[in-house]
């Protein structure tokens, strides 16, 4: 029997034939390998996705020859060379779909390897089907319209239109369907073949230790200043405007911080003209792009909180990230609400209102106790929601939803 993933993200081959990918999709299919072999050990696990040349730098995770089947798609560098092999991709996937397949894909819209692969499956009649819709491309296209004007906006809002229609065929056709998130959710759940799920990259040995712990919030006590962090690409939907908004008013109220900027996108500039305009420079610095895994994770454990004033409805994995390591998430109201419960193990504000995540940053600082609770509360929340634990949930409603026989 099989379970056939399909995705965009590509896989290489070592030169002593094992297939190698990027190292958090490796942990993510290592989570997925071990929940499918626990309760369906007599399906194997097929992965469908483009194959590239084996670089030691990018492919760091290595999967025996027998642990997966890895399936090569045709690679391509740009959209024109996805629009010349895509033919050929639905060639593979009528030929190598089966009626017996769990055939699982994402709802990606570029490429829409996953949605091709999810019309080929109805067509070639495989009813044990799931899609994945991990990305609020709909909030997306709402946000830059809203943000343009004239024919830019109408632009936009067609394009909204045609991906809610997309998406609405799609779930219709499909018997079971995962949203990530809660604001996914609420706009899906009414029909009755979507579940709500979340996404996580923290494996159970990354989160940190009592000890390691325990010596972070005594040094956080300690230390004179509230320490910040923003992580995420530097780009409208993930709202960074709104955390250099928040520095210069904690400034004008004259608490001391420090606020550490991660990542680099379009904005980048414009960030730094904002910094230079409201001379933050010796309360803000960029640190650029640091290396997921444990490089980040020893950089996270310097701060005390972490700012995510998205605009988007997409659940970003950096807040289960931050709770790994003993921060407290600063969160936006809508995408959080389902993991992050405010004053409880989070603060929740508006993310179009910098003074309200200044006012969470005030209080934190001014009340370290107060602090320490979120914390201890954000362990929890992620020990129940790490990658594992997260497999071990989906794989359980697959099985209940799609009627499969497990172990």
């Amino acid at each position: 029997m099989r379970y056939v993933l399909v995705t965009s993200i590509p896989f290489g081959l070592t030169p002593n034939g094992a297939y190698a990918v990027d190292e958090l999709w490796g942990w993510d299919l290592k989570a997925h390998l071990e929940a499918l072999n626990k309760h369906l050990p007599h399906y194997k696990l097929y992965v469908y996705a483009p194959m590239e040349s084996y670089d030691p730098k990018k492919h760091r995770y290595i999967f025996a020859r027998d642990a997966i089947v890895f399936c090569p798609l045709p690679n391509f560098k740009s959209k024109l060379e996805f629009i010349k092999n895509f033919p050929k991709i639905i060639c593979i996937f009528l030929r190598e779909f089966r009626k017996s397949d769990v055939l699982h894909s994402t709802a990606t819209f570029y490429p829409p390897i996953g949605l091709t692969a999810n019309l080929v499956g109805l067509f070639r009649r495989c009813s044990k089907r799931l899609l994945v819709i991990d990305a609020d491309t709909i909030g997306d296209f709402e946000l830059l319209a809203a943000m343009n004007k004239s024919i830019r906006k109408l632009f936009y809002l067609v394009i909204k239109r045609l991906v809610a229609l997309v998406l609405k065929i799609q779930i219709r056709l499909t018997p079971l369907v995962f949203v990530v998130g809660d604001v996914l959710y609420e706009r899906f759940k009414n029909y009755r073949n979507v579940v709500k799920i979340y996404a996580s990259w923290v494996r159970r040995e990354d989160i940190i230790s009592s000890a390691s712990l325990l010596r972070k919030i005594e040094s956080s006590k300690r230390s004179e200043k509230i320490k910040l962090c923003f992580a995420a690409r530097l780009i409208l939907k993930k709202n960074p405007v709104c955390a250099i908004q928040v520095a210069k008013i904690l400034k004008s109220k004259g608490i001391p911080f420090k606020l550490d900027i991660f990542g680099e996108g379009q904005m980048k500039e414009e960030l730094k003209e904002l910094v230079k305009k409201y001379e933050l420079e010796d309360h803000v610095t960029f640190k650029g792009l640091i290396p997921y895994g444990e490089t980040f994770y020893n950089a996270l454990r310097e701060y005390d909180a972490i700012l995510v004033p998205n605009l988007s409805g997409e659940q970003p994995r950096i807040i289960f990230d931050a709770m790994a390591n003993g921060l407290v998430v600063i969160g936006s109201t809508n995408p959080f609400k389902g993991i992050i419960k405010s004053g409880i193990n989070g603060i929740l504000c508006d993310p179009r209102n910098p003074e309200s995540f200044a006012l969470a940053v005030q209080r934190l600082y001014e009340d370290r106790g107060f602090q320490e609770r979120l914390i201890y509360a954000g362990i929890k929340a992620v020990e129940e929601n790490n990658i594992n634990s997260i497999h071990e949930r989906r794989m359980k409603i697959l099985i209940n939803r799609l009627k499969l026989n497990s172990a």
